[in-house]
């Protein structure tokens, strides 16, 4: 059982064009920043900083949606290389690195 996954907010998790990450109308995070002009912020600056946030948002939502999935292929791609003859331990100690670093 993985624990940070039962903690976490279930899944699917969506964005809206502010950049806040909600599931089922819930808020669960924004990557939205106060834009503003000033003397050093620009109408580009800001409009720079709101497609970042909206890149950062899709990137983070696009992560945790298909992190299960991911995983599991990972996982299915262990066994497989596993039952080839002549396993190739480079790719199997690739595999179980990105299974480790994604569930620290």
């Amino acid at each position: 059982m993985d624990t940070q996954k039962d903690k976490a907010t279930p899944r699917p998790w969506k964005y809206d064009e502010n950049g806040v990450i909600t599931n089922m109308g819930s808020s669960i995070a924004t990557t939205f920043q106060v834009a503003w002009e000033n003397s050093r912020a620009t109408k580009e600056h800001n409009q720079n900083m709101i497609d970042e946030q909206k890149a950062n948002a899709s990137l983070i939502v696009k992560s945790v949606n298909n992190h299960d999935a991911l995983l599991e292929a990972c996982k299915e791609a262990i066994e497989i290389i596993e039952s080839l003859e002549g396993t190739d331990e480079a790719a199997l100690h690739i595999l179980r690195q990105a299974i480790n670093q994604a569930t620290k």
